[in-house]
């Protein structure tokens, strides 16, 4: 193992619901139910696994099940919007969804050279999908309830708000590796990895009303990782989510 960061191996996340939560990830969404355990400091609630067809990293997003748990509020030091990657001519397909399914969504909206769609799960947590031109060349999962061709294709991006942005951006790129890749609008993306199909990993820093907000962004597909795999089809309310990176 030489230490080099390849990108978010998955984002973990707090739901008050285990069925609400489920229903809301695999009939919306669409992602697949990977892996069904509990939360080994308290085993009496669940951790719940979504991500595509085999659990690749990089797919992959987690919740820990706490019934009843007060509300948090956004703030900064945390991950606040989870985005998922689809394919560029599917925003028409989702939008339609959403409809369906009696979601609410704004957009779409440009970040970017990307088109998005902003909406929130059934506790609040804010999401994106995001068209972009490579998320067809990831796998998604093919028996799920949302056609192959406009299935979600793993996690695009995580966005962490920041009272200060300096010292992070230090930390990304003196620290694990980032490059500057480009700004708009007080927003700043990295990369880090080689760069490849599904070894992208980049961030930006937004800054708002006081606030500023890093964003990590990636489209990414390790090979010879061991993906997560079950046949558990059970049912696991979030505001505040962390992200874990994978190493070489």
């Amino acid at each position: 193992m030489s230490g080099d960061i390849l990108g978010i191996h998955h984002v973990t996340a707090i739901a008050s619901d285990p069925q609400r939560n489920v229903d809301f990830y695999t009939s919306v969404l669409g992602l697949r139910l990977v892996k069904l355990t509990v939360n080994f400091d308290d085993p009496r609630s669940y951790h719940l696994y979504y991500g595509d067809e085999l659990g690749h990293p990089g797919t992959i997003m987690t919740f820990f099940a706490w019934l009843g748990v007060p509300k948090g509020r956004h703030g900064t030091g945390q991950v606040t919007v989870t985005s998922f990657s689809v394919p560029q001519a599917s925003l028409d397909y989702w939008m339609e969804r959403l409809i369906q399914q009696g979601v609410s969504y704004t957009g779409p909206t440009s970040r970017f050279d990307e088109t998005l769609l902003s909406l929130q799960d059934p506790d609040g947590l804010a999401l994106e999908l995001v068209a972009h031109p490579q998320a067809q060349h990831r796998s998604p999962w093919k028996e799920g309830p949302v056609p192959a061709e406009h299935a979600i294709r793993g996690m695009h991006t995580v966005t962490l708000s920041e009272d200060g942005y300096e010292r992070t951006a230090k930390l990304l790129t003196e620290t694990f590796g980032f490059r500057p890749l480009s700004e708009e609008n007080n927003v700043f993306r990295f990369e880090v990895g080689e760069g490849a199909r599904g070894r992208m990993l980049m961030s930006a820093v937004r800054r708002s009303s006081g606030a500023d907000w890093l964003r990590l962004e990636r489209f990414i597909t390790w090979l010879g990782e061991r993906p997560l795999m079950s046949n558990n089809k059970r049912g696991a309310r979030l505001w505040l989510a962390s992200t874990s990176m994978s190493l070489r």
